[in-house]
């Protein structure tokens, strides 16, 4: 499969250099918090004659559908090079414990370090989906050990950010999205999500074109230790 469409990628460029043939079909996977935030620039990027289709997938997860030969390319939290392919470092997204100042007030008003950890059982919390770990990171990182709380989930940024300010939970967002209204449960505290860029290791020069828009898109995520 996936040699398949490096063969016609390659052809289709070449029929594009030309003056004909037909559009060059990239699929990439990246997670909504990149793509809503510092990926979103990449778009307006594309070459000319390129039809981009973005798979929103979580960055633990995103390197599943390159292994499958789904996509192309992948925003993945995965450092090792899968099969095939070539990994970069792009820098790390910083999140934050977030909620509104009425959800901690009514749940955990002594924020998630002192109000106990009975407390932080029972104070619901936010996930993207059933797949997201970004919360259960930071409480272990926090407790140093797994802490299990129920959730509710909501799978779009606006969603996600309309729940908090909502008081429907807490949950982590990035230090690149408005928290206006929201506060900090564990202020000073906070979750660094490293950040690869792994691609099919052929010579496209569409695929290369993409990688540098990537590449420069990045420079804001800060840099990994």
């Amino acid at each position: 499969m996936r040699l398949a469409a490096q063969i016609g990628t390659l052809e289709r460029e070449a029929l594009q250099e030309m003056g004909g043939g037909v559009p060059i079909r990239v699929a990439i996977a990246v997670n909504a918090d990149s793509f809503g935030t510092w990926m979103g620039s990449v778009v307006s990027q594309i070459p000319d004659g390129v039809l981009i289709d973005i798979r929103i997938e979580d960055q633990d997860h995103s390197a599943e559908l390159l292994r499958a030969g789904v996509v192309m390319a992948a925003v993945t939290t995965e450092p090792r090079p899968i099969a095939g392919c070539r990994s970069e470092s792009l820098g790390a997204m910083r999140y934050f414990g977030m909620a509104s100042p009425e959800y901690v007030e009514r749940h955990l008003p002594d924020g998630l370090l002192d109000s106990g950890i009975d407390k932080v059982r029972q104070a619901p919390l936010i996930r993207w989906d059933r797949r997201d770990a970004l919360q259960d990171q930071f409480l272990r990182k926090l407790f140093r050990r797994d802490v299990v709380v129920a959730g509710h989930c909501v799978p779009t940024t606006v969603g996600f950010t309309a729940a908090l300010r909502a008081g429907l939970g807490w949950g982590m967002m990035p230090e690149q999205l408005d928290r206006e209204g929201l506060v900090e449960l564990a202020p000073g505290r906070y979750l660094d999500v490293p950040l690869y860029w792994q691609h099919w290791k052929f010579e496209s020069s569409t695929l290369s074109a993409i990688t540098s828009a990537v590449r420069e898109a990045a420079t804001v995520l800060r840099r990994s230790r």
